[in-house]
């Protein structure tokens, strides 16, 4: 069994799963956070899962969860949660990592392309 982070953030690591988390676990976290400090001047979003690669038409759907819920889903949240520590910093960055995939497709990348591909005009 790989390793995964807790299904709460705020809590030491488990067998539980990201997919398994809920809204209120990144609120903890964030709770949690401002307990320890006055303020964040930065989160880096560098996480991320591969999921199944193959056909979409073969593409499991708990695998295309998953993949949505690390590479975005937990990304809005912590940023979302973690925003208002933020503001508090003089100088506060967010910076967020994706796969060249997500601009240059593969085949069989599907989930991980999508939850890779920065919005376009």
């Amino acid at each position: 069994m790989k390793s995964r982070p807790p299904a709460d953030p705020s809590q030491p690591s488990s067998s539980w799963t990201w997919p398994a988390a809920q809204e209120a676990s990144y609120a903890n976290l964030a709770a949690s956070l401002g307990k320890e400090f006055p303020c964040l001047h930065g989160l880096l979003h560098n996480a991320g899962v591969l999921g199944d690669r193959r056909p979409i038409a073969n593409a499991g759907y708990a695998s295309w969860q998953e993949v949505m819920q690390v590479n975005v889903n937990a990304q809005f949240l912590l940023t979302r949660h973690l925003l208002p520590m933020m503001q508090l910093a003089p100088l506060a960055s967010i910076i967020f990592t994706s796969s060249s995939v997500g601009r240059v497709g593969r085949a069989y990348w599907g989930a991980y392309a999508v939850s890779n591909s920065p919005p376009r005009d």
